[in-house]
């Protein structure tokens, strides 16, 4: 499918064609670019993936102690509280922390952005903390070190106006108690 195709680009190049294939649930992005009446032409491959967050436990232990909160950001589905395979690795630096600092006891907050209604966000960021804490829990971190708590969209850290500060909000935010 092609979804732009344009005699000259904004940065003066002409023979831009840019495209986008699907394959189930991957997507690739190729950007052709020929020059030279087409002699020569170079072609950009972009897949396109969730971004991966790298949570190390000793990060998140120096931000606890100087700050004593830290936000995780968990690419939940749309309205869903199910963390995705994808994002386990987030789990797992939060559980890193935990085990490596058994004196340490976390609140759970989840938080949305404003999309939707006020009472629905509250109930789903709710839920998201939950989950959080259920992972942990299965893990082997004792529940009495963790509570969950859903703001909402009442704490936002952004701009809930454009899609880049909506997704600032949408975040799960490690609590030390």
């Amino acid at each position: 499918v092609v979804i732009s195709n344009g005699e000259d680009a904004d940065d003066g190049r002409s023979g831009i064609t840019t495209l986008t294939v699907k394959d189930g649930a991957k997507e690739l992005w190729l950007d052709v670019y020929a020059w030279n009446d087409g002699e020569g032409y170079t072609i950009t491959m972009i897949e396109k993936e969730t971004m991966q967050q790298q949570v190390r436990a000793d990060v998140l232990l120096a931000e606890l102690n100087t700050k004593g909160h830290v936000p995780v950001y968990i690419n939940f589905d749309f309205g869903k509280a199910t963390i995705p395979t994808d994002q386990m690795a987030v789990i797992d630096g939060i559980y890193s922390l935990l085990n490596a600092n058994p004196g340490l006891n976390l609140q759970i907050e989840g938080h949305t952005d404003n999309i939707g209604s006020a009472d629905g966000n509250k109930r789903l960021s709710k839920q998201r903390a939950e989950a959080v804490v259920s992972l942990l829990v299965q893990k082997g971190i004792a529940p009495s070190r963790l509570s969950a708590v859903g703001y909402g969209l009442d704490k936002p850290i952004a701009d809930n106006s454009n899609e880049a500060g909506r997704a600032k909000n949408r975040r799960v935010e490690l609590v030390k108690k």
